[in-house]
């Protein structure tokens, strides 16, 4: 039997938004067009401030706000992600870091982890060498892992937890 594909214009205007985001994506993440967003964290029985979540938007210059449905799938097919979730991670580092050198109270900040970035070779050792980089102490970081992670390899992901909270990092599940 012969398999059949229905054309969809939609489908046109999905494709060509994506080739754009795809040429568009590395001179934005040059040009400072990815922001990241600290959405507050509270605990449940006091309401008092926990930390907080780093969460990256697409500021477009000529396209305005691009909400992260329309860039983060694009970005995990195409592997971007990791380029991004690194540059993500560094900016909170150096946020971090410029809070303790103003000597501000700071609370843990939380950064979420793709699968894609998961499964690289050097993944563990870039997060630890970012965090001495900017000579973050334990316990400020937070990485989170998608739920699907636990699910696809349950034993790669205990062996990593183990070896980022020896190295500092609290880990969750997001």
């Amino acid at each position: 039997a012969q398999p059949w594909n229905f054309y969809d214009s939609g489908m046109r205007v999905r494709i060509l938004r994506e080739k754009e985001l795809e040429m568009r994506m590395g001179r934005a993440l040059r040009d400072g067009e990815f922001q990241i967003h600290i959405q507050p964290k509270y605990r449940l029985d006091s309401l008092e401030l926990a930390g907080g979540e780093a969460l990256v938007r697409w500021q477009s210059p000529d396209h305005g706000f691009l909400p992260p449905a329309e860039f983060i799938p694009l970005f995990e097919k195409n592997r971007f992600i990791i380029q991004l979730d690194q540059y993500v991670f560094t900016a909170v580092c150096r946020l971090l870091r410029q809070w303790l050198d103003a000597e501000k109270r700071v609370l843990p900040l939380s950064v979420n982890v793709s699968r894609v970035q998961f499964y690289t070779s050097d993944f563990v050792d870039a997060c630890i060498r970012i965090k001495e980089e900017y000579d973050i102490p334990d316990g400020l970081l937070e990485l989170a892992f998608t739920e699907n992670i636990f699910f696809e390899n349950v034993a790669r992901l205990n062996l990593t937890v183990d070896r980022l909270k020896r190295a500092g990092f609290h880990c969750s599940i997001d």
